[in-house]
Order: C-alpha cells, then sequence, then structure tokens
C-alpha cells in the first residue's frame, strides 16, 4: 500500500529556498603551499656593518668639521691682529690726549714766562746808560747785578750786557762804548727761555 506524500502549496510572494548544499573542501591545488614560503635568511658576516664603519663620519660631516674648525681658527687670528692693532693706535692717541690735557697748563706757564722776562727787560731799559755800561761783561755770562733768583710769582731770569761793536754786527768788542747788547731769558733750563734781546745806544 503506497502513502501519498503531499506536496506543500506554493505561496505566492515568496521566493523559493532551493536546498542548500553542503560546500565542497578546497582541492589541494588551491591551498597555499608550505614549501614556497622560505624563511629570510639572515645576513652573512661579509654584509653587516663593520663597527669602524659605524664609528666613522661620513665624508660630508668630516669636511664641516674641518671648515669649521677653519673658520674657527681664522676667527681667532683675527681677533688677536684687530687687538693689536688697536693697541698700536691707542698708544699715540693717549699721547695725544695727555698732550692736549697738559696744554692749558704749559701755556699758562709759557704766558707768565714771558710777562716775567718783559718786565724785568723794561726794569733793566729804564736803567740810566752809563749804570748800564758799568755792569756790561761777557755776552755768555749773566750780569750779577741785573739778574733775578725765583720768586712767589716769577721763575728765576738771567740779564746779559755786553757792549756790542756797531762797526761789525754780531761782534763784541770791550772797547766800544756807545752800543750795549741786552738780553733777558729764564734761567730754568726745563722752561722756555723766552728770551728777548735789544740794543741800546749812548
Amino acid at each position: 500500500m503506497t502513502r501519498a506524500t503531499s506536496t506543500p502549496p506554493h505561496r505566492p510572494g515568496r521566493p523559493s529556498h532551493p536546498a542548500a548544499t553542503p560546500a565542497s573542501p578546497p582541492r589541494r591545488a588551491d591551498r597555499p603551499s608550505h614549501a614556497a614560503a622560505t624563511p629570510a635568511s639572515p645576513t652573512s658576516r661579509a654584509d653587516r656593518p663593520s663597527r669602524a664603519d659605524a664609528t666613522t663620519p661620513p665624508p660630508r660631516r668630516r669636511t664641516r668639521a674641518v671648515r669649521h674648525a677653519r673658520n674657527a681658527g681664522l676667527a681667532y687670528v683675527e681677533v688677536v691682529m684687530a687687538t693689536l692693532l688697536m693697541m698700536l693706535c691707542l698708544i699715540p692717541a693717549v699721547n695725544a690726549m695727555r698732550a692736549s690735557i697738559g696744554a692749558p697748563a704749559v701755556a699758562a706757564l709759557s704766558a707768565n714766562g714771558l710777562q716775567c722776562v718783559k718786565s724785568q727787560m723794561e726794569t733793566v731799559l729804564a736803567e740810566p746808560y752809563l749804570k748800564l755800561l758799568a755792569a756790561a761783561g761777557n755776552v755768555g755770562t749773566p750780569s750779577a747785578t741785573y739778574s733775578l733768583p725765583a720768586d712767589a710769582s716769577c721763575p728765576a731770569r738771567n740779564v746779559y750786557i755786553a757792549r756790542y761793536n756797531g762797526d761789525n754786527p754780531a761782534t763784541y768788542s770791550s772797547s766800544n762804548t756807545n752800543l750795549l747788547y741786552i738780553s733777558v731769558r729764564l734761567a730754568d733750563p726745563t722752561l722756555a727761555p723766552m728770551p728777548l734781546t735789544t740794543l741800546v745806544a749812548r
């Protein structure tokens, strides 16, 4: 007796699902082979960088270092040369500054010495001629009568009186009594002499 199988009726609107078939396992040819993947061989001793190569800087760095050292040496030489030139220039500058600072004092001292010489010359010229003739002596020897020592206002002054030869200029004669050579100057050798000279006739 045959049992009848009933097929469920197909409902419209729903897709029919075919029977799911199990996936077949991949074939041997599709599987990745383990022989193809070979491990990376370690680098040989010759390919490894040596310790000397690791410590040696590249040529460019060495060139920069040498160039920097040269520049530093040149800068030091330039500084030394600039210092020497500055010292050489400062010596005359300091001397000139010292002279300019002391110039007013020297000018005042010279002006005072000249005034003292003029004052003594006026005093000598105010004397009578015969008195000057009596005091006349050697042209290189100061007159003891009219020369004055240093005092509070003036340095020492020497007065020279000699008989002058009018017939032969710049000569001195003891026989000529008509013309006298008179000169007054400062006696201190450290000062400018400030000489004043004149001729006095009888």
